[in-house]
C-alpha cells in the first residue's frame, strides 16, 4: 500500500501577521479606511500558505482556489504550481495534476519532492516509463528521504512487477525511518508475494505496533500466519481483523478454513461458514465449498443432524451443475467415489475432490482409505487450494 495521502508541503514562506485594529466606537468614516489600508495586501506567497493549511485539512476546493490565487499574483512561483498539482492528486484527479507538477518541475528542477510527485501522478496515469524517470531523479536529489524510497517501491511494484527491486527500496525506506507503518506493511506485502510467509510476519507485527488498526496489515499478517501453518495464531489474527471489519466474507471463510486445520474446532468452522452463506447467498461460486465446510465441520463436531440438513439446503438451493455441487452430491450418497473422480476433469479439481473425499472417510473411521487421498493430494495437488493445507494437517495428524 502506497504511503498516507499526499499533502501539499509546507512551503517556507514568510508569515504575515494580520493586525487587527482597534477602532474607538465613534470612529468616523476616515479612521476605518485607513485602518483597512494598514492591512497588507495578500502576497503570493500568503495564499500558497493558505493552500497548504486547507490541503492539509483535506479542504481541497478551498486549496485549489488559494493556489491559483497565487498563481494569478505570481504565475512563476513553483510552490503554488506544487500545491496544486498534488491537491488534484489527492482529490483523484491526476489527469489535472501533471501539468502543474511539471510546471513545478520545471521551475524548481533541483526539488526532489516535485519530481516524486509528478512520478505519482504520471504512474497514476498509467504511464510508468515518464514515471520511473521522475521518481529516479528523486531518487538521485534525496538519497535520504525515506518517503522517496517508498513511492519508488510502490511504482516499482504496481507499474512494473519488480517485486525484488521494491522489496529493496521499501528496506531502504525502513533504514531511514523505522517508524512508518505503511513501509513496514509494503516490506511484508512484498515478502508476501515472493512467498516468504514465515519472514512476512515480522515486518506486518511492527506495522500494526505502530499503527493497531491497520487493517491491510492484520489482513496480511493473518494471511501469513495461516500459511505459515501457525494456525492458532492465525485464528486469532482473524478474529481480530473481523472486530476491525465485521462480517468480512474473505475473512470469515479464512478462518473457518484455518479452525479446519488447526483441528478439533469443526464447531467454529461450521458457524463460520454458515454465517458466510446467510450474507454470501447460495447461488454464488463460494457456496457449495461453504456448504461442504459446514457440513464437514458439524459431522467433525458430532452435529450430524446439522451436517445433513445442510446439504439439504444446498440440494435446494446451489446450482447442481456446476462444480464442485459432485462433491456435495457424493456426500449426500448419490455419487459414488468412482463418478465424483471421473467428474473431476482437471487436477484442480482433483485436489478438491481427494481433500474431500479424504475428510469424509477420515470422519467415518477409514483412516487407511482416507490416508490415500491425503496422500495424492500433497504428491499431486494444487498447493495454491484452500484444500491442500487441510490435506498436509490431516497427515500431519495421523503420523505422516
Amino acid at each position: 500500500m502506497a504511503g498516507g495521502a499526499i499533502m501539499a508541503p509546507l512551503s517556507l514562506v514568510s508569515i504575515f501577521l494580520l493586525l487587527l485594529v482597534t477602532v474607538a466606537p465613534h470612529a468616523g468614516a476616515s479612521t476605518r479606511v485607513q485602518a483597512a489600508a494598514a492591512q497588507p495586501a495578500p502576497t503570493a506567497e500568503s495564499y500558497v500558505a493558505e493552500g497548504d493549511r486547507f490541503a492539509r485539512s483535506r479542504e481541497y476546493d478551498k486549496a485549489v482556489d488559494a493556489y491559483r490565487q497565487a498563481l494569478r499574483i505570481n504565475a512563476a512561483l513553483p510552490q503554488a504550481h506544487h500545491g496544486l498539482g498534488a491537491t488534484y492528486l489527492n482529490m483523484g484527479r491526476p489527469a489535472d495534476a501533471i501539468e502543474p507538477l511539471k510546471a513545478a518541475a520545471r521551475l524548481d528542477p533541483q526539488n526532489a519532492i516535485v519530481h516524486m510527485t509528478l512520478g505519482i501522478a504520471l504512474a497514476a496515469m498509467r504511464r510508468a516509463d515518464e514515471a520511473i524517470v521522475e521518481m529516479n531523479e528523486a531518487e538521485s536529489l534525496a538519497p535520504q528521504n525515506p518517503r522517496v524510497h517508498n513511492e519508488l517501491g510502490n511504482l516499482l511494484h504496481n507499474s512494473f512487477g519488480r517485486i525484488d527491486e521494491a522489496l529493496a527500496s521499501y528496506e531502504e525506506a525502513r533504514r531511514l525511518d523505522p517508524n512508518v507503518a505503511a513501509v513496514h506493511h509494503n516490506i511484508g506485502l512484498m515478502l508476501m508475494r515472493l512467498g516468504r510467509f514465515s519472514q512476512a510476519i515480522d515486518p506486518l507485527t511492527e506495522a500494526l505496533r505502530l499503527d493497531p488498526v491497520y487493517r491491510n496489515a492484520r489482513y496480511l499478517l493473518s494471511d501469513a500466519y495461516m500459511r505459515s501453518g501457525r494456525y492458532q495464531e492465525a485464528i486469532d489474527s482473524w478474529t481480530k481483523f473481523l472486530e476491525l471489519v465485521p462480517g468480512g466474507p474473505e475473512a470469515l471463510q479464512n478462518r473457518a478454513w484455518t479452525y479446519m486445520y488447526l483441528g478439533a474446532h469443526g464447531d467454529a468452522a461450521a458457524s463460520d461458514a454458515r454465517t458466510l452463506l446467510q450474507t454470501a447467498g447460495w447461488r454464488t461460486a463460494v457456496a457449495p465449498f461453504l456448504v461442504l465446510l459446514a457440513h464437514l465441520g458439524n459431522r467433525q463436531a458430532g452435529l450430524e443432524a446439522d451436517a445433513r440438513a445442510v446439504l439439504d439446503e444446498a440440494a435446494r438451493n446451489c446450482d447442481t451443475t456446476a462444480w464442485p455441487y459432485p462433491v456435495i452430491a457424493y456426500m449426500r450418497g448419490e455419487l459414488s467415489a468412482k463418478a465424483l473422480l471421473a467428474a473431476a476433469s482437471n487436477n484442480d479439481r482433483k485436489t478438491e475432490a481427494h481433500a474431500y473425499m479424504g475428510m469424509d472417510l477420515l470422519l467415518r473411521g477409514r483412516v487407511a482409505d482416507a490416508r490415500e487421498h491425503f496422500v495424492w493430494v500433497k504428491e499431486y495437488g494444487n498447493k495454491r487450494f484452500l484444500e491442500y493445507p487441510l490435506a498436509v494437517a490431516e497427515l500431519a495428524r495421523l503420523g505422516l
